[in-house]
């Protein structure tokens, strides 16, 4: 018999990815994506837990027994957020590359979503 567990789940997608890579060289592209995807992992902490990769996004789980409420949860978001925003200002300023995709790192950004299950 399964044991049925409450909890949160989070997904840190980075948006308008899909545009930017249509637009863009893929080498390029890749490396921004493999380093925002980076920042996202080292970010998301416990008691959330990593659950997988989704292209852009990192979707994630808290059970409800050992997870935080209220302004915590808003805390590690926004810290996540502007960590995310520093990290896409210094790819922009120490960039000297020309081509599109290192061009537009400045389209990308952020969305959250969450939800209880």
């Amino acid at each position: 018999m399964s044991i049925t567990h409450e909890g949160y789940f989070l997904i840190a997608d980075v948006t308008g990815y899909t545009r930017y890579l249509s637009e863009s060289e893929l080498e390029h592209a890749q490396d921004t994506l493999t380093a925002l995807l980076e920042l996202l992992v080292e970010n998301t902490q416990p008691p959330l837990i990593i659950s997988r990769l989704a292209g852009d996004a990192v979707i994630s789980y808290g059970l409800l027994e050992n997870f935080f409420f209220g302004q915590t949860f808003i805390e590690i978001i926004e810290d996540t957020y502007v960590s995310f925003r520093k990290t896409l200002e210094r790819l922009v300023l120490n960039n000297t590359c020309r081509c599109n995709a290192c061009a537009n790192i400045s389209s990308l950004d952020l969305k959250f979503f969450m939800g209880f299950h």
